[in-house]
């Protein structure tokens, strides 16, 4: 199975829960969703959902939290949580850290989000983000 659409080139993958959906982000930032959910043993490309241009030039790493309709998304310093299901912009971290995000990462319960940049590695309460 192949997940096409990338004009410049993918940068970043992640599987939703229960393998059912993939999100890629690429060089252009596009963000992806296909569905995967499917059976491509006769091969052929995975279903395409949805192509959004995120607010970011480039997505350099994405996660896709374990519970809920939530992605983290990033580039350079700054952080953007997406609707899964939409591609929709729910909120921003501009400059979370001092320097370009190397990793990030949900806990298993989806609650936290830690996010590692330069020196620094920070832990996030993602309800408390999206409560605003």
């Amino acid at each position: 199975m192949r997940l096409c659409g990338h004009e410049r080139g993918a940068a970043s993958i992640a599987f939703g829960p229960g393998t059912k959906r993939t999100v890629t982000g690429s060089i252009d930032g596009m963000l992806r969703l296909f569905k995967t959910d499917v059976d491509y043993e006769g091969g052929g490309d995975a279903k395409l959902i949805y192509a959004k241009k995120s607010a970011f030039d480039r997505i350099s790493l994405l996660q896709i939290c374990p519970i809920g309709d939530l992605m983290a998304v990033s580039n350079e310093a700054h952080i953007h949580f997406h609707r899964v299901s939409t591609g929709e912009l729910l909120y921003e971290i501009n400059n979370a850290h001092k320097t370009d995000l190397v990793a990030l990462d949900f806990s298993p319960d989806g609650k936290l989000l830690l996010s590692a940049g330069g020196p620094s590695v920070r832990l996030w309460s993602v309800e408390s983000i999206l409560r605003g």
